[in-house]
């Protein structure tokens, strides 16, 4: 499908546009999957990537989409359709980029265990690990008022693909969703806990890592 061929795409409700911009709405979202997901889906299977980068495309579309969607105010002489084909655009050129760029680096994320095993070296100031005690503290603030805005079975979607690093098809046949509930879950949760985060951060005037 190309990304300017809107013939086949479905009609824009604004009032599901408008309902997204709820930071807990989960209806609004299971509605928006099931309506622009799978045409999502076919463009980022158009960009000819392996499945492993598919579904990274797909987890860069979506951190793009959450939180431009709570900002968003549907114009209705210009088109939603076209203003998604340009997030998807921008986040596949992001992929292709990424793909270029980890020829020599080693990809994945590291686990908790392993950066705070970083932290019981000797070698560790008592400055520095004080600063790292306070932000792991402030962040697991953050997570705890983050979590409570949000049903059990997003948070599980965010944590099992997201924290645990579950593969995203396992997580969708364990909880019972699609791929794309499980890209929009682990989506708004990090686009939440981002923007609590920042607003702390100014609040409170914690130092910035460097």
């Amino acid at each position: 499908m190309s990304l300017t061929d809107f013939s086949s795409y479905p009609k824009t409700n604004p009032a599901l546009l408008a309902a997204l911009k709820q930071t807990g709405a989960e209806h609004p979202w299971e509605e928006f999957v099931a309506t622009y997901h799978p045409m999502i889906q076919r463009w980022a299977k158009s960009a000819n990537f392996n499945e492993v980068e598919t579904m990274d495309l797909l987890g860069v579309i979506y951190l793009r989409l959450v939180p431009r969607m709570r900002a968003f105010v549907y114009n209705p002489s210009g088109r939603f359709r076209s203003w998604l084909a340009r997030v998807v655009r921008t986040s596949i050129a992001e992929v292709h980029q990424k793909r270029s760029e980890s020829v020599s680096c080693v990809t994945g994320s590291a686990s908790v265990a392993s950066l705070l095993s970083n932290f019981e070296q000797p070698s560790i100031d008592e400055e520095f690990a004080s600063d790292f005690e306070l932000r792991w503290k402030h962040a697991r603030k953050i997570v705890r008022r983050v979590r409570k805005r949000f049903c059990t079975k997003t948070w599980s979607a965010f944590e099992l693909s997201h924290i645990r690093d579950v593969n995203c098809q396992e997580v969708a046949e364990k909880l019972d969703m699609t791929i794309g509930s499980i890209c929009v879950a682990r989506s708004r949760v990090l686009a939440a806990l981002r923007q609590d985060g920042q607003r702390d951060n100014e609040k409170n005037c914690l130092p910035v890592g460097e």
